[in-house]
């Protein structure tokens, strides 16, 4: 097990070292939940509620390098004669854009965009393990150990349970 050390502020300025791992969630604790393993990677998504959400020039509402997940298309309204005019924006629906890294999202005006959103990039994990790249970071979580509870299978509202064992 690969382990971590975050750093909290304590009254007075002092920091204190936490070290802790996330476990694999043992069956006997599952009760009858379905469980899917955890994701490594992922992006964010984003409503965009603006003309300008085919500016990336493919249509496809992709910021990053990643256009490789489902529902992108490389056409935009154009190519299905779809052109707007200003008057008609305030009636197009919004579209998802989706978002490979924080600094995409902010250099895009994504609102509400938090560092946090996204996987633990190569650089934010330097200090903590060795990893040559941004995957291999967001992998030394070992995210996969947590329990992805899925709306289809035990009729929740999908969300991910993580059991942290605190090892100083």
């Amino acid at each position: 097990q690969l382990q971590h050390q975050h750093q909290h502020q304590q009254i007075g300025g002092n920091k204190l070292k936490l070290k802790f791992e996330l476990v694999p969630v043992p069956k006997s604790m599952l009760h009858g939940l379905v469980m899917r393993p955890g994701v490594d990677t992922w992006r964010v998504a984003d409503f965009n509620y603006h003309q300008n959400q085919y500016a990336n020039g493919n249509g496809t509402g992709n910021y990053g390098n990643d256009n490789t997940m489902h529902g992108t298309s490389n056409e935009s309204d154009e190519q299905h004669g779809n052109n707007t005019s200003d008057d008609e924006d305030e009636e197009r629906p919004a579209q998802l854009q989706w978002y490979d890294s924080y600094q995409s999202a902010v250099d895009h005006g994504m609102e509400g965009a938090l560092p946090s959103m996204w996987p633990p990039t190569e650089k934010e994990s330097a200090n903590n393990i060795d990893v040559d790249d941004d995957e291999a970071a967001a992998f030394s979580l070992s995210l996969d150990h947590c329990l992805r509870l899925c709306p289809q299978d035990q009729d929740t509202g999908g969300f991910f349970v993580a059991l942290i064992k605190r090892i100083k």
